[in-house]
């Protein structure tokens, strides 16, 4: 279900908090701020703090920061990195192979290409002069 279905059920007392054992967030890095996985944890926190929350996600957060913001907001407390080179992943992946195509750009496309740079330099030169006056 949607957190936002879960959040009404709970709020609205259909989904007994006590019931509940574990919760599993997928796209986990959206729980931040008023998010309604946040809102969810908050509750749970609140009425059920014995409650497991597995939460799963490949982008985590471009900073310690942000990572930090989603490690508090779902009341993380043992993380996990897995990656295509972890022992335990290995036997379920198949072999990746990686071929580089170089393809060289049409006389058509370089010239489109230098009309547009030249239109973007065009504007980059305006908005300067803009900032000058």
């Amino acid at each position: 279900m949607t957190p936002q279905t879960l959040f009404n059920d709970l709020r609205n007392e259909i989904c007994d908090v006590s019931d509940l054992i574990l919760l599993v967030i997928d796209e986990a890095h959206k729980a931040t701020g008023d998010h309604a996985y946040a809102q969810v944890v908050r509750f749970l926190m609140a009425k059920n703090p014995h409650v497991r929350i597995l939460a799963l996600t490949a982008t985590p957060g471009g900073t310690p920061e942000k990572v930090q913001e989603l490690v508090d907001a779902l009341h993380i407390s043992h993380i996990e990195i897995r990656d295509e080179n972890s022992l335990d992943l290995k036997r379920y992946l198949h072999e990746k192979r990686i071929e580089q195509h170089i393809i060289k750009m049409s006389d058509d496309i370089k010239k489109v290409v230098e009309l547009l740079a030249k239109l973007m330099e065009a504007r980059i030169f305006l908005a300067d002069d803009e900032h000058i006056r």
